[in-house]
């Protein structure tokens, strides 16, 4: 085989050119084109990025109606690569070169159902088309339509037949079969919850290049106490070093924020927050508030941690949207507004925070100023209570117990209390202490209410002896 005369590697065929994959710099003609070659030398201008000869290639191509051409053209149409971006001709592309035997054009059209791109959504047809993939032997094919069945897209959810897919032998090193089967025994989810499993499959995952793989694999090792905290740590850093993974950055902040088998160093986890967030990562820009709210770390700076929650917010962080309705009621870092408050606890709530609906239903029950709002806050209370929010729980039950927003229902107000007192909040607690005590939707048992009385007190909830020493 010729050599390159730059480097002296040896060249390969590529079309009707030699080429030195080394230093790149040759590309020789050794013989006539052919219609054989339009597919391999797009390709490879592709890989280079060298659109304008790749699309020249594909284009020919496509003009014999040559199939792994008319699926690339698609994906250059697609991502506006070499060509003005056009979904509807991507998608035309990716039907014809489907029709012609292109088994890829299977997976890119069920993309494009999956995604609504040049066509409808229509999850249905998306799982179709990945399975087509599949059978015809496509390793991608297989993880997609995997990932449909695990998350119920065109189908319903069969976490089983996820995982078996997954497990295939074909996809015995897809970075994303390896990185999802190490989830399923991380998690325990249809298998036995085994760490040391886990920990296989996402190295594995990693040395296939998934991006999410290390920072799990950090997640494992904290986890895991028996573990050493350097090996999370060294996951963490080298998910940074690796693809700079601006969660692993903020990971770390956590593991010197909390102290996590560390000794706590607020400072030093300051400075990975701060390094996260000059790239304007949410949780870390959260984290920076958090530091100069409480001062820890930092001199305290109400403004300063106000001004990290508005940018985190911003970005879809429902803590700070959070603290930022907090901040506003007690008017701190700024001119008290409690209609700006309740707003942003509105906006928390309405993105799914069970923090936001707690936080919107206390403050619609509480509002002295401008009337209070029962229904509205029992609507935003009992909506985070169905999710098993322990201290909505408990505002449940005792919405219940006292009539506000509802009506009196002493039995349901015992069902909420001591679900939320077997989480052991201490305010829950308490109520479920007074109602044994008075009878209020069971019968007196007023050893049972000491008993509660008294463990509320050891969580910490204002007891007053006199309501414990008077229980026989």
């Amino acid at each position: 085989m010729e050599k390159c005369k730059q480097c002296g590697n040896e060249l390969r065929e590529v079309g009707n050119l030699l080429v030195c994959d080394k230093c790149h710099k040759t590309e020789k003609e050794f013989r006539s084109i052919e219609d054989k070659d339009y597919y391999p030398l797009g390709e490879y201008f592709f890989l280079k990025k060298d659109y304008s000869k790749a699309i020249n290639y594909l284009l020919k191509g496509k003009e014999i109606k040559d199939a792994d051409c008319l699926n690339l053209l698609g994906l250059c149409y697609l991502r506006g690569e070499g060509l003005n971006k056009d979904e509807k001709e991507a998608f035309k592309l990716f039907q014809e070169a489907a029709e012609r035997g292109n088994v890829e054009a299977n997976n890119n059209l069920g993309t494009c159902y999956q995604l609504g791109k040049g066509t409808e959504r229509n999850v249905s047809k998306a799982k179709v088309c990945y399975e087509t993939a599949a059978e015809k032997g496509s390793i991608l094919g297989k993880v997609n339509l995997a990932q449909c069945y695990l998350f119920g897209n065109g189908v319903e959810a069969d976490i089983k037949k996820a995982f078996d897919l997954f497990n295939d032998p074909l996809l015995a090193n897809d970075p994303v079969a390896l990185y999802n089967l190490g989830i399923f025994y991380l998690r325990g989810i249809i298998v036995k919850q085994d760490l040391n499993q886990a920990k296989r499959y996402l190295l594995k995952a990693d040395e296939h290049h998934s991006p999410e793989a290390l920072v799990t694999l950090g997640h494992t090792y904290l986890a895991d106490e028996r573990e050493d905290i350097s090996l999370a740590i060294n996951a963490y850093e080298e998910a940074f070093k690796k693809y700079h993974s601006l969660r692993a950055l903020d990971n770390l902040g956590e593991i010197y924020f909390l102290g996590i088998r560390v000794k706590k160093d607020p400072e030093r986890a300051l400075t990975y927050y701060l390094q996260a967030s000059e790239e304007e990562f949410p949780d870390a820009l959260y984290h920076v508030g958090r530091a100069y709210y409480y001062g820890i770390g930092v001199k305290q700076d109400m403004a300063k941690g106000y001004s990290y929650f508005l940018k985190a917010a911003d970005k879809g962080n429902l803590d700070s949207m959070n603290m930022l309705g907090v901040m506003n009621m007690r008017g701190e870092g700024l001119n008290q507004d409690y209609n700006v408050g309740m707003r942003w606890f509105k906006i928390a709530a309405d993105h799914g925070s069970l923090m936001g609906m707690y936080n919107l239903g206390r403050a619609y029950i509480n509002d002295f100023d401008n009337g209070h709002n029962y229904q509205e806050g029992f609507k935003y209370i009992k909506m985070s209570a169905e999710q098993n929010f322990i201290p909505s729980l408990t505002l449940l039950g005792i919405c219940y117990l006292n009539g506000l927003g509802t009506e009196v229902n002493y039995q349901e107000a015992v069902k909420y209390l001591t679900q939320a007192a077997d989480n052991g909040d201490g305010e829950a607690l308490y109520h479920l202490g007074k109602c044994y005590k008075d009878g209020k939707g069971v019968d007196v048992d007023l050893k049972k209410a000491k008993e509660l009385l008294i463990k509320s007190k050891e969580h910490r909830y204002p007891v007053k002896d006199s309501e414990i020493d008077f229980v026989a």
